[in-house]
């Protein structure tokens, strides 16, 4: 073997060698922090007020909703009685200039 071939596979072995090092310490560093883990997680202090906050907000959209359906309801309202205003107005006027 030449000498570049040795000195390709010293570096590519040390390379392999550094890589393994740095993987051990990986699964031991996991292993550690599995250990000291605790058995149930943290409660968050802020769950409560968030879950409030979402009830909040969901109650908010529906007011907003059912108050978006009853301007909607409100303007048809509106509509159909000023037709029925302008049928009645314009039935008058016909009657008037069949009178005279």
């Amino acid at each position: 073997m030449k000498q570049s071939e040795i000195d390709y596979n010293l570096k590519k072995l040390v390379r392999w060698r550094d890589q393994r090092e740095a993987l051990a310490e990986q699964i031991r560093a996991r292993k550690d922090f599995e250990e000291t883990k605790p058995e149930s997680p943290c409660e968050n202090p802020h769950a409560r007020s968030e879950s409030l906050m979402v009830l909040y907000k969901k109650e908010k959209a529906k007011k907003l909703y059912l108050e978006q359906i009853e301007i909607m309801k409100q303007k048809k309202e509106y509509e159909a009685r000023i037709a029925e205003l302008d049928r009645k107005h314009s039935l008058e006027r016909v009657i008037t200039t069949r009178k005279g």
